[in-house]
């Protein structure tokens, strides 16, 4: 049985604090209740033994946010056997696979491991993965952008955006801005047909109307994009100063919590195999917004998702991806761990940073 305790919320930086011994005790126990909803899930569902690429890809990154907002080596340890498990499964070279996204999900935990641990290896392979799926993602039709899938026309906010703040990571990395200015011209080409300024809406893709030989654009909107877009948003005006990219970013973060969900708890995405993994993304952006542009206006939100999540958790420990309903009693069973790894990405992107 999963044992229960107490969800402590992350300390809004508008409250006046209580004491430091009151605060202490808050983030051990924040900590203690996260690191054991961890390990029910990746013990759980064996997320070492799982053989995916895109959802294996953004589980290797909740395992990097676990790291990153703990520094606790247990992580790093766990990220090592992933990313050599990765290589054995999908070998030196991505590129069969077709899917452009796909690649730039990998590219991100590659890169991250490098800024963290600073093996050349990691790095190394995001910069070569990144440079040849750029080269044949990228394409003049529709004024620019990047096509989501080969051999198809479709331009999707799911490759745009990750493949934005991929680039953004590579200049860091690298100290090459000219990534920057890839990660610049990916989005300001997504404004025009993906990206609404006005509202913070990210439409899922444009393609060709094959019967009327006219441009359609799917009105759909989903977490994952709201969260590679807001990522991208953020980094960029930690880059250019710029600040129609922190107001792009504040209308994206409000539009998610405000028109998507209402302010409410996030409770849907939860059909087939890739919709229950968008909402740990977003969880993951959303933290980098708040910390790196000192905007507090999705804290006390991410805080309710955060408590309901946790105490919707069954007797096996693990919370499904709908947080605001109850799990069913049904055990973890290997390929079946990305809907459950929102909720840790949403543990750990809404606790303290250690500092």
């Amino acid at each position: 049985m999963a044992q229960r305790s107490t969800w402590q919320p992350l300390q809004n930086p508008r409250h006046k604090p209580g004491s430091s011994k009151r605060k202490s005790a808050a983030r051990h126990c924040r900590y203690r209740s996260s690191k054991k909803a961890f390990n029910d899930w990746y013990n759980g569902y064996k997320i070492e033994n799982h053989n995916g690429f895109w959802d294996q890809a953004e589980m290797i990154e909740t395992v990097l946010d676990a790291y990153e907002v703990t520094k606790d080596p247990i992580y790093k340890t766990k990220f090592e056997a992933l990313f050599n498990n990765f290589i054995v499964n999908h070998k030196e070279d991505w590129m069969y696979n077709k899917y452009n996204d796909d690649i730039s999900w990998a590219v991100l935990f590659s890169v991250r491991g490098y800024l963290f641990f600073g093996d050349k290896k990691y790095l190394e392979k995001a910069k070569d993965q990144y440079d040849k799926m750029f080269k044949r993602a990228f394409t003049n039709t529709y004024g620019g952008g990047l096509i989501w899938y080969e051999t198809k026309t479709s331009k999707n906010a799911c490759i745009e955006g990750p493949a934005s703040v991929a680039a953004c990571y590579l200049a860091k990395a690298t100290g090459d801005n000219t990534y920057y200015d890839k990660a610049i011209a990916l989005y300001s080409w997504s404004k025009i047909y993906l990206f609404n300024q006005n509202t913070g809406k990210v439409k899922d893709n444009v393609d060709l109307n094959r019967r009327t030989g006219l441009l359609r654009t799917s009105d759909i909107s989903f977490t994952y994009n709201q969260g590679t877009f807001l990522g991208a948003a953020t980094m960029l005006y930690k880059y250019t100063k710029e600040a129609f990219y922190l107001a792009d970013a504040q209308k994206l973060a409000q539009f998610t919590r405000d028109t998507i969900y209402q302010g409410k708890v996030m409770n849907n995405e939860d059909n087939g195999n890739d919709l229950p993994g968008f909402k740990g993304i977003f969880a993951r952006y959303a933290r980098m917004y708040t910390q790196e542009t000192g905007k507090t206006d999705l804290v006390d939100w991410l805080n309710l998702n955060a408590k309901v999540a946790y105490n919707n958790r069954n007797s096996y420990g693990i919370t499904q991806t709908k947080w605001a309903t109850r799990a069913p009693e049904v055990a973890p069973v290997l390929k079946r761990g990305f809907g459950p790894s929102t909720a840790i990405s949403l543990y750990f992107n809404s606790y303290p940073f250690k500092k």
